[in-house]
């Protein structure tokens, strides 16, 4: 077998791995593609499936010991789609014990950066993710809204509604918004009492509402270790609105 031969199926195989999961969870993180691509992956499912054909296509012509290599190549491509759906359906991890899941959103009104009034029965309608966060002097928090702010975009114009939600004034938010480009309101709860009620904190607790308004999941975390990733969260978030 020639050399080209015998690379060619590694070719096959390294192009349908690298085209699958990491590809996926590359395009999660790095850029913005639009929700439902990030929800049913079809493209690279595509390019994937496309490798894996041409794979077994090649084993279906060549001489033994070439075909056994093509197959194993084609093999691999099947893995790499199972491993694909895995990754592009995996649920988020279980909801901290804290958080009061099931419970509706309180009847309050909050202030958003330009103080104007916003009702908590108002943002029913669409999936929310509401951030509960300690202020806009917290370090961990302004990296928390600003890698939330750099998968958002993609996701609001889909429909999905993001709030941040601390003690800070509304000039003070209305301030952090501007230094952090962030897209989306911060709502200011000056008693903490909603994150309290909701999820028994008074910080850094990220929480998920379906669109009648009802709490389906949240985390609580202690500046934010271990969080999931943002663009994990608001596609469960998109995923509320299909229910």
């Amino acid at each position: 077998m020639s050399r080209s031969s015998k690379l060619r199926p590694l070719l096959f195989s390294a192009a349908a791995v690298l085209l699958g999961a990491p590809a996926y969870l590359a395009l999660a993180r790095f850029t913005s593609p639009p929700p439902a691509v990030l929800d049913r992956p079809w493209p690279l499912a595509v390019a994937v499936g496309v490798v894996t054909l041409a794979a077994a296509r090649v084993a279906a012509r060549k001489g033994s010991g070439s075909r056994v290599a093509h197959l194993g190549a084609a093999v691999v491509g099947v893995l790499s789609l199972l491993a694909l759906d895995v990754v592009s359906t995996r649920p988020l991890p279980a909801s901290s014990p804290e958080v009061h899941l099931g419970l509706p959103l309180p009847d309050v009104r909050l202030t958003d950066e330009a103080g104007r009034a916003v009702p908590l029965s108002s943002l029913r309608g669409h999936p929310l993710v509401l951030v509960f966060y300690r202020g806009g002097l917290c370090v961990a928090c302004r990296a928390q809204l600003s890698d939330l702010a750099g998968h958002a975009r993609s996701f609001i114009a889909a429909g999905v509604r993001v709030f941040g939600v601390s003690a800070d004034p509304p000039p003070v938010s209305a301030e952090w918004k501007r230094t952090l480009g962030l897209p989306f309101s911060l709502l200011s709860d000056d008693q903490r009492g909603v994150a309290e009620s909701l999820c028994s904190a008074r910080a850094h607790c990220l929480l998920l509402v379906d669109p009648e308004g009802v709490v389906r999941w949240g985390a609580l975390n202690d500046y934010w270790r271990g969080a999931e990733p943002s663009e994990a969260v608001l596609l469960a978030a998109y995923r509320l609105a299909a229910r």
